[in-house]
């Protein structure tokens, strides 16, 4: 009993801590670049060259940040602390990069972008690599990373929920106040984020010795059906895809929400279906990870989240309302395509017994897909003017919907080359 007990604290403390990384990511995703252009009046161009760029930065720092690590976070209490740290200055980048929004327009003004945005990612690669290799530390068999990765979701997708409905409240279009709202909310997110961290940090202060300890070794007997011993280039692939195209639709979807909808209130509730998906569907992609293993559920999921998409675009056609149950289905799939990923991404670092390194080098294709998202939206937002319902339809919709749709496609595609089953390419045909 008391292992399960002190398990489930773990669980919580690190999902909650977990969620606090995640409002920094969704606000980011979600936020930045509907800020910089609506409310600080910045070109898309600019935009995209700042958030791109920022991100590409980030993702080639990664790497040196991993090696950095590696001997410094030898277990979970070690990272965690780290994590820590990391955090208390991602919320100092993060809302310096709010104050551009109420500071004096001009070459000051997007110096100040420029310094916080590089702060913040540089940062957040400090916060970010640490929490992942947790998972590796704390897990050594396929089934308890699915539990864990499930845990991620569960508690990210709270935070991403909590994003999208202050949307509207902290963006009211044509309002003064739009600026000091963005604000008060990064320094809100802030102060969650740091007490996140700090929770985990003490679960686990005391040393790894009450926490179950990982073997390193992956597919041992006994472990679900279908489990294997994945290497890193597959994964990495199919983690640039993914991060990439599903990039493209959270950054492209609050300028449909504002613009493409009949009403605030439409917009604020098409922002939280994703997030609502990816809640919901988290105990079924569970209990399939169990049971078929983890790259028949990525198949799956990824095939849900096509379908999702394909509902957007038709139901948004027809009747623009309707358009979230399209937005919830895909989110259902994101949950399952992201549990499964990740959840092979620390199969890969328990093989390779370097979490650190091993996580550095997963987010550095990961941010380097996010970079490349963000200079596609803003040439994206410079073809055609999209402040407008025909042009959120003609022009962002079609995108949210082909974006992940061809992800998918190119997913199965890889997974199923030259007929090889999505197991034996994983662990055979890109080995390491």
């Amino acid at each position: 009993m008391g292992r399960w007990i002190r398990r489930g604290r773990f669980y919580g403390a690190y999902g909650f801590a977990h969620a606090g990384k995640s409002l920094f990511l969704y606000a980011s995703e979600l936020y930045f670049a509907f800020f910089l252009t609506e409310v600080c009046g910045l070109s898309t161009g600019l935009m995209g060259l700042l958030l791109g760029g920022a991100m590409a930065v980030s993702a080639v720092c990664d790497l040196p940040i991993g090696v950095f690590l590696r001997r410094r976070i030898r277990g979970a209490s070690a990272a965690a602390l780290a994590q820590l740290l990391a955090t208390a200055v991602c919320a100092v980048g993060f809302c310096g990069f709010a104050l551009v929004g109420v500071s004096t327009p001009g070459a000051a003004r997007l110096w100040l972008a420029l310094g916080a945005i590089a702060l913040f990612r540089l940062s957040y690669s400090m916060l970010d690599i640490p929490q992942n290799a947790i998972m590796a530390f704390m897990t050594s068999n396929d089934r308890e990373r699915a539990q864990l990765a499930s845990v991620r979701y569960v508690f990210s997708s709270g935070a991403g929920l909590a994003v999208a409905i202050a949307f509207l409240p902290v963006f009211k279009l044509g309002s003064h106040h739009a600026a000091a709202n963005f604000t008060a909310f990064a320094i809100a997110i802030s102060l969650i984020a740091l007490m996140s961290a700090l929770g985990l940090w003490l679960e686990l202060s005391p040393g790894d010795a009450a926490q179950p300890k990982p073997t390193f070794a992956v597919a041992a007997r006994g472990d679900v059906p279908g489990a294997s011993a994945p290497t890193f280039w597959p994964v990495a692939i199919l983690m640039f895809l993914i991060s990439a195209t599903s990039s493209i639709y959270g950054r492209l979807e609050p300028y449909y929400a504002a613009y493409g909808l009949a009403s605030p209130a439409q917009g604020e509730a098409f922002l939280t279906y994703v997030s609502l998906g990816v809640f919901l569907s988290q105990p079924g992609w569970l209990i399939m990870a169990n049971r078929s293993g983890l790259v028949a559920t990525l198949q799956r999921a990824a095939l849900v989240m096509m379908a999702g998409s394909v509902a957007l675009g038709l139901l948004s056609r027809w009747a623009p309302g309707l358009g979230g149950v399209g937005a919830l289905i895909y989110g259902c799939g994101s949950g399952g395509v992201m549990l499964a990923l990740w959840a092979l991404a620390t199969a890969v670092a328990n093989r390779n017994g370097q979490p650190a390194t091993t996580f550095a080098a997963v987010t550095c294709v990961s941010k380097l897909a996010l970079a490349l998202a963000a200079f596609a939206v803003a040439a994206l937002l410079n073809l055609s003017p999209y402040r407008s319902r025909t042009g959120a339809l003609h022009l962002i919709l079609p995108i949210m919907v082909a974006a992940p749709l061809a992800g998918g496609l190119v997913t199965l595609g890889i997974m199923s080359l030259r007929r090889m089953t999505a197991s034996r390419l994983l662990v055979g045909k890109f080995a390491t």
